[in-house]
């Protein structure tokens, strides 16, 4: 039985009542059931329980209660619809997170995007909004921490495995003693197994570390050389692609919101839904790269890509963001192929990352400028000259966000890969 957690209060109404000594007064207006009865700071007070609720917009939300109370024709009747028109994102409980996804690699199989899907569900359905589940998924430590313990527990299932096999090859030796041809292609057959599978959990172990950027690496410029005007990081920009025709939505959704989307639909109008799922997802994203909650973007260095993933021909449209509006998000090389797997995977802010990469090409470019055939000086690189040589430095280079990404007025615009590849 998994046991539920429960969440420590972050304000006392009694602290509440110190701070704010002049309570608003109750208006009846469309606040019913077991919020007509609270004021807003009572309510406040209880949503922070459950949700964020930031001492710096305190101010904010009294004002935006009082309008919903005064202005707003609708009926609201629960806390949970108030997170809602407050936006609040959801508190969760990473132990909590933690076992529940620990659960699903119990048995010989591992999980499927759906097992996966229904666990976190059911995990907070009870607790929050559809809304409320979507912010949640949007919050970028919720997405890492998910991450990491899809990876914890895709090694504990892999321990489990090694160690099987490791058992069956002894007791193979150990009742071997004919010592005929048959059984010892299968003891060897067996010991290739055993030696694959710890060679993939060391490979997988090296991928999967992610080194977060501190301000000391990754915001300091390069120290003796200054930076080509046509690298400044006005000229850093992601895009994200897409092969719908005629792209409507303003969000960018992660493949676990996509998912939640056909599970709330089909939780709470069953039917025939069309199910939303990336294009560029599979299992082994779900219950072993567990990379599921982020969103997928390519790097452009003055409207050049770093690399040109063969699916980019398919496209129809893309959107434009600067890279420097990202407080979060990693890069890496894609996961997909391991075995090709190069560079460091870093996260950190869109401008630490931008410092982070402009260093890493400026090292490689001192210490081979001299050489025949090597960089040219940092100072000289063109965008296309540090495009080559990060594209070089990683397999397929990759940019991360945590979480879904709304489109706040920017546009999309034709693909112009779709006959260029």
């Amino acid at each position: 039985m998994i046991k539920i957690y429960t969440y420590k209060k972050s304000k006392s109404q009694v602290d509440l009542k110190k701070r704010f000594p002049v309570l608003t007064p109750v208006i009846q207006g469309r606040f019913s059931g077991e919020i007509e009865p609270l004021t807003n700071e009572e309510i406040l007070s209880l949503l922070a329980n459950n949700y964020i609720v930031s001492d710096e917009k305190w101010g904010d939300y009294i004002s935006q209660l009082i309008t919903y109370r005064q202005e707003d024709q609708s009926d609201y009747n629960n806390l949970n619809q108030i997170a809602d028109l407050l936006n609040l994102l959801p508190i969760y409980n990473l132990e909590e997170l933690e076992a529940n996804i620990s659960c699903l690699y119990q048995d010989r199989k591992m999980p499927t995007r759906q097992t996966i899907t229904d666990a976190i569900y059911t995990l907070y359905s009870s607790r929050f909004t559809p809304d409320g589940i979507q912010r949640l998924l949007s919050r970028h430590d919720f997405v890492m921490d998910l991450q990491d313990s899809i990876h914890q527990n895709f090694f504990n299932f892999l321990d489990r495995q090694i160690a099987e096999d490791a058992g069956n090859l002894q007791n193979k030796k150990a009742s071997d003693t004919k010592k005929t041809a048959q059984n010892t292609g299968e003891i060897q057959r067996l010991q290739r197994n055993l030696e694959q599978k710890k060679a993939d959990k060391k490979l997988l172990e090296n991928i999967f570390r992610i080194e977060p950027l501190t301000e000391a690496i990754g915001s300091h410029s390069p120290q003796t050389e200054s930076i080509p005007a046509c690298l400044d990081i006005a000229f850093f920009t992601l895009r994200h692609y897409t092969t719908v025709e005629a792209p409507a939505f303003t969000t960018i959704q992660s493949a676990l919101s996509l998912a939640m989307s056909d599970k709330i639909k089909q939780s709470t109008a069953p039917g025939n839904h069309p199910a939303k799922s990336s294009g560029h997802t599979n299992n082994t994203d779900w219950n072993t790269f567990g990379n599921i909650g982020n969103t997928f973007f390519l790097l452009f260095i003055g409207g050049i890509p770093v690399c040109q993933q063969p699916f980019l021909k398919n496209t129809k449209h893309y959107t434009e963001f600067p890279l420097r509006q990202f407080e979060h998000l990693w890069i890496s090389s894609d996961w997909l192929d391991k075995r090709a797997v190069r560079g460091s995977a870093v996260y950190g802010s869109g401008e630490q990352i931008y410092h982070y990469l402009l260093n890493e090409v400026r090292n490689l470019c001192n210490s081979q400028h001299d050489t025949s055939g090597g960089p040219p000086a940092f100072t000289d690189l063109t965008p296309q000259g540090f495009v080559n040589i990060l594209g070089n430095m990683y397999n397929n280079f990759e940019v991360k966000v945590p979480g879904n990404v709304p489109l706040n007025g920017a546009s999309w615009n034709p693909s112009d890969f779709s006959s260029s590849l």
